[in-house]
């Protein structure tokens, strides 16, 4: 009897030592979070659903995981760039194809990189997946957390042309010129003014919007630019010579073709239909004043600086400055900024341009030139 008792000892020890280290192993210590909810980032778009049936991602400053397990180890929140090839990494891909889903869920601690979030949304995007849901935490020290969706998000090469979205169709530069004002005012309410550019006399009045949302250190930019239009005004020219006239040289396929007077000849602006922009000059102006004014190239272009607080607070001058533009209508947005810059500031950024109860913008991630 004794014999068989301790013999029943000793099987329920063995089960028990076990049990205990499966419980301390690897696979649970990869189910346990590790991103505490006090890492995660704050922002003022917190309210969006919660994703169902989607691939959870986490990304600490050591490692990320997908569905609980390592399939990176980071350096100080960065992916080694041997570990990436263009805007993927290969392992990230790997991890998010199998089984392939079409949204993910990301916790990511606030001090993680963009570059990292860029490339591991730029792997997500090549399996095919296009939708993102970011968990942050409400505005002020809380534990209390909500969702920041993106839909159909996009990830590309740093580039110069214009950029176009899927879900949102292009807006007419004239857009922003017509709340200028009204977005300038905005701008000057916040606590201690950066940079806000006053509207000005001379604006261009034709081409397409492209708004860009970057940040660089503790500063976070909206930019307001027009393209799909040459500037003939940034060419090379002999100092004092005034703005390039306009010619027309040509048909092609029934569009006429463009092209700008320049010493050297003539030059052609492929596809560009000719249509001559003329601005009115001010009233009051002497022929000396005329004559400057005419020497003035057309603003294209604007820019709203603020500290990177002002977007984690309501009302937020952020919110207020974006809202004569997007606050009724969905726009397209680039988002980009320094390869070190950390994700919370990206977050926020998003979080205080489309505050909670706005449209919900497309958004395109950039890598940054550098």
């Amino acid at each position: 009897m004794y014999t068989n008792n301790l013999r029943l000892v000793i099987v329920l020890f063995s089960l028990l030592v076990f049990f205990v280290s499966c419980r301390s192993g690897k696979g649970t210590e990869e189910t346990e979070p590790i991103v505490k909810i006090m890492e995660l980032p704050v922002a003022l778009r917190n309210k969006d659903p919660e994703p169902s049936s989607a691939r959870k991602v986490e990304i600490s400053f050591q490692e990320l995981r997908v569905d609980g397990k390592t399939v990176l180890q980071l350096t100080e929140g960065k992916i080694p760039d041997s570990e990436r090839s263009g805007l993927v990494a290969p392992k990230i891909e790997s991890a998010l194809d199998n089984p392939r889903r079409s949204h993910i869920s990301v916790e990511a601690y606030s001090g993680v990189p963009f570059k990292t979030l860029l490339l591991t949304l730029g792997s997500a995007q090549s399996t095919g997946t296009r939708n993102a849901s970011f968990r942050v935490r409400e505005p002020g020290q809380t534990d209390k957390t909500g969702w920041l969706e993106i839909k159909n998000f996009k990830v590309l090469e740093s580039t110069w042309e214009e950029i176009t979205f899927d879900n949102v169709s292009s807006r007419p530069w004239t857009d922003f010129v017509n709340v200028w004002e009204d977005v300038a005012m905005a701008c000057r309410r916040q606590k201690s003014v950066v940079f806000c550019k006053d509207m000005p006399t001379k604006i261009s009045q034709r081409g397409r919007l492209q708004i860009i949302l970057s940040t660089a250190g503790s500063a976070i930019t909206l930019e307001f630019k027009q393209v799909g239009e040459p500037r003939p005004e940034e060419m090379e020219l002999p100092e004092g010579q005034p703005p390039l006239e306009q010619v027309v040289v040509g048909e092609k396929d029934g569009v006429k073709m463009a092209a700008y007077k320049i010493p050297e000849g003539l030059q052609i602006v492929e596809g560009q239909e000719y249509i001559p922009e003329e601005f009115p000059i001010p009233d009051g102006l002497d022929d000396e004043l005329t004559e400057e004014f005419l020497k003035i190239a057309p603003a294209r272009e604007a820019g709203f600086q603020f500290r990177g607080g002002e977007a984690l607070y309501l009302p937020s001058p952020v919110s207020e400055t974006m809202a004569p533009v997007c606050g009724k209508i969905a726009c397209g947005v680039v988002i980009t900024g320094r390869p070190i810059s950390p994700v919370f500031r990206m977050l926020s950024l998003i979080g205080g341009s489309f505050p909670d109860g706005s449209p919900f913008p497309a958004i395109a991630f950039m890598l940054p030139p550098i």
